[in-house]
């Protein structure tokens, strides 16, 4: 499961075109998770993805494990091409996909 977030421009952030949005969304596999003052957040099964945002996250590697004193320092990182569908490019500033969670244990 992808979890994703959409950064909305000024014409994004009314009610009816975040309805909008959604249903767009939906219609295609995403399920809405949440709501922002300027976002939206989903979740979507990789080929949802893949076909909404003409992506090809199966061709990303998984992060790399870091160690609890490198939290916070800067990092290599992936920025695929992705591309807003035309229905929703007016309205979407940007897409942020969420990395997966990480656990750290406690040696208490």
């Amino acid at each position: 499961m992808i979890k994703f977030s959409l950064s909305l421009s000024k014409l994004g952030q009314s009610a009816e075109v975040r309805r909008k949005i959604v249903e767009f969304l939906a219609e295609r596999g995403c399920k809405e998770t949440g709501t922002g003052y300027v976002t939206l957040s989903f979740a979507a099964d990789p080929e949802a993805f893949d076909e909404v945002f003409q992506s090809a996250t199966r061709n990303l590697s998984d992060p790399l494990p870091r160690a609890p004193e490198t939290i916070g320092a800067s990092a290599p990182s992936e920025e695929p091409e992705i591309k807003i569908p035309e229905e929703l490019e007016a309205y979407v500033n940007q897409v942020s996909v969420t990395p997966p969670a990480r656990r750290f244990h406690s040696n208490n």
